[in-house]
């Protein structure tokens, strides 16, 4: 099969998973259910939601920023898969399923990840080098989860394994993406250097890009004045470097 976008497999399970965990309140509201389990919650968000969409972005970021190709369809659903049994087994509060079966497609994650910048065409962004820690705190969590819940690990280490995982895996890729993407949104993007075939190239951005009207506005907000109108857009210059 054709490999596409993995956003369009991941986004929409993520959005499934974050209906179903929240779905716990409303059911023990209206006497569905007898109990509600915050621990099945905090891991149907985690492993469903959350990571879903930490996958859906990854899986079609990389392969862009490393020039390399998207994982096959068939790689992406069985990915899909394992994280949906993960998040089924939490809901069903079988936990040892469930972070198992997370821990077995953070594994898959990291390594497709992997392999595409081991055969990268070009290198990825500076900042990028957070998104392998992240992914590392993620797997320190997703190993401390499986192993509280099969009791290899004292419980009071469960707390942390959460941490790693929402604000330890989270925060870094946010701070991996967010670094590069953040200031080319702003118009603040530093001059960037690229090669193709044997050619280096430098591109500097000049003028704004985005909203110019709204964030000269906002300048005039804090910084009453007489400020000198921004040029709307921005344009790219490229020089090939001899």
């Amino acid at each position: 099969m054709k490999a596409s976008d993995a956003y369009r497999v991941f986004f929409p399970l993520g959005m499934l998973c974050g209906l179903a965990g929240v779905a716990i309140w409303p059911l023990y509201a209206f006497g569905v259910t007898t109990t509600y389990s915050g621990r099945s919650h905090a891991f149907v968000q985690i492993f469903g939601f959350l990571y879903a969409f930490v996958a859906g972005f990854l899986l079609t970021a990389v392969p862009r920023f490393t020039g390399t190709q998207p994982p096959s369809l068939p790689t992406q659903l069985s990915l899909a898969a394992v994280l949906l049994v993960a998040a089924v087994s939490s809901e069903l509060r079988v936990f040892a399923v469930g972070t198992i079966a997370f821990l077995a497609a953070h594994v898959m994650l990291l390594t497709l990840v992997a392999r595409r910048f081991m055969r990268r065409q070009q290198n990825p962004p500076p900042t990028f080098a957070n998104i392998g820690l992240g992914l590392l705190a993620g797997a320190a969590g997703a190993l401390l989860t499986s192993g509280v819940t099969l009791e290899l690990v004292p419980a009071s280490w469960d707390l942390l394994g959460k941490r790693l995982l929402t604000e330890g895996m989270v925060m870094l890729l946010v701070l991996g993406v967010g670094g590069f993407l953040g200031p080319r949104l702003l118009g603040f993007a530093p001059p960037t250097t690229f090669e193709i075939d044997g050619t280096q190239y430098l591109a500097v951005e000049s003028g704004w890009g985005g909203d110019v009207q709204g964030a000269t506005a906002a300048v005039n907000r804090f910084v009453p004045g007489d400020h000198p109108p921004v040029p709307t857009g921005g344009a790219v210059y490229v020089f090939a470097i001899q």
